[in-house]
């Protein structure tokens, strides 16, 4: 995947596009709000890799900046359980967030799916995102909407490495 994005003073607008198949999608919009699809087949003799690398490189000219992915910022939802017993009910919960979450942050720009862990006492999922306060948004918003608010404690990897805590309010964050 090509992610790039372009700052304005008010906003922050996204352009990706990737490979599945042998289509390119190209997905752009304002950052944290549903974006445009477009489908686009490579001409026969057209390199897929080739043609994004180009189309890219138009965006560029545009304003757009590459972004890398060592850029964005870890996040962590995480469910904590008090015993084994409550071990498949967290696996479920942890696995359908990774769902919502890996979905609504892709559709809008703002990151992707890291992965998803359970055991240990909590079920945990990572996302990587390109701007925190606006994946904070989204993520509250999309764990409300589902019902599954009750219970998260979500948190981010700083430079240094160190989880903050940043829901809910206070919160002293341990990656269990």
């Amino acid at each position: 995947m090509i992610r790039l994005i372009k700052k304005t003073s008010s906003d922050t607008f996204y352009w990706q596009v990737w490979k599945e198949e042998k289509q390119l999608h190209i997905l752009s919009g304002k950052l944290g709000v549903q974006g445009s699809k477009e489908l686009m087949t490579p001409g026969f003799f057209e390199s897929s890799n080739g043609l994004m690398k180009k189309l890219a490189k138009e965006q560029v000219n545009q304003g757009y900046e590459y972004v890398e992915e060592d850029s964005l910022t870890k996040i962590a939802v995480q469910y904590r359980y008090n015993d084994e017993s409550q071990f498949d009910a967290a696996e479920e919960k942890t696995l359908m967030v990774e769902d919502l979450l890996d979905e609504v942050l892709h559709s809008t720009g703002n990151g992707q799916l890291y992965g998803s862990e359970v055991g240990d006492g909590a079920g945990t999922t990572f996302v990587l995102a390109v701007n925190l306060q606006i994946a904070m948004d989204t993520i509250v918003k999309e764990l409300t909407k589902h019902n599954v608010m009750d219970g998260a404690e979500i948190a981010y990897q700083n430079g240094e490495g160190t989880y903050v805590g940043l829901y809910p309010e206070g919160i002293q964050f341990e990656l269990v």
